[in-house]
């Protein structure tokens, strides 16, 4: 039969094989706790990536169409201004052609006011 001494050896071992029981169960818990929660986590970053991702988006859009909203047709409208002064402006070749002839003419008018002032005291 078992005496007190082997009911308190049994005891010892039945209480450090729980402890031992006790802790691997612990890490297995944690450990599968932290796996789980990293999970949690990366997924939770995923989707707040792709909602901010998606914000983003929407708001570059809305930006967008606020600006073309706005310059676009202050854009035209200065597009149609400086095809009406482009009309308007006079060409370079035109204007050197024009200054060509201008030259001609000075000269011809200095040329007919030397004769008209000769004519004029020949009178």
């Amino acid at each position: 039969m078992l005496d007190e001494k082997d009911l308190q050896a049994i005891e010892n071992l039945v209480d450090q094989r729980i402890s031992a029981s006790e802790v691997r169960m612990t890490e297995t818990l944690t450990g599968t706790l932290t796996e789980m929660m990293d999970e949690k986590i990366q997924a939770s970053e995923v989707r707040m990536g792709e909602m901010m991702d998606e914000k983003i988006r929407a708001s570059e859009s809305r930006m967008m169409a606020m600006m073309e909203s706005l310059f676009m047709p202050q854009c035209n409208l200065l597009a149609e201004k400086m095809d009406a002064l482009e009309q308007k402006v006079v060409r370079r070749e035109e204007h050197e052609r024009v200054e060509a002839r201008v030259d001609v003419l000075e000269a011809v008018v200095k040329v007919h006011s030397i004769e008209i002032e000769r004519l004029k005291k020949a009178e």
